[in-house]
């Protein structure tokens, strides 16, 4: 099971829960805008989006963190991640955006909403 939080000023609060009972620490994600929301796949696998279309991506549990090339500038308020190669993110203005490979790319969806709209979140 994996718990999380985002923070300002591209932090991350994250906690992996194990058996063990690991706690909460923070992490530095490489970006200074702000991260709005995370989806971690497994306790290796997550990405955080947020400002300006900024995504964040760790492969061993927060210890780096890279960023992805999101082909927006939209703002993120929400990621879903289904597995460790399929994400969803929505964000400011109707966006939509969805990767099959893990991030190395990013493609747009088509999502018929207006200016003004805020997704805030992904799920099931």
């Amino acid at each position: 099971m994996v718990g999380l939080s985002v923070a300002l000023a591209g932090l991350i609060a994250i906690a992996i829960v194990r058996a063990a009972g690991d706690g909460w620490g923070v992490q530095t994600s490489g970006t200074t805008n702000d991260l709005n929301a995370v989806s971690c796949s497994s306790t290796s696998n997550c990405w955080a989006v947020g400002g300006g279309g900024t995504i964040v991506a760790t492969v061993n549990g927060g210890t780096t963190w890279t960023a992805q090339t999101s082909n927006t500038t939209q703002t993120l308020y929400g990621v879903y991640c289904y597995d460790n190669n399929h994400c969803e993110a929505g964000g400011a203005a109707g966006t939509i955006i969805g990767t099959s490979n893990a991030g190395a790319t990013w493609t747009t969806q088509t999502s018929n909403i207006t200016n003004g709209s805020r997704r805030r979140g992904l799920h099931e």
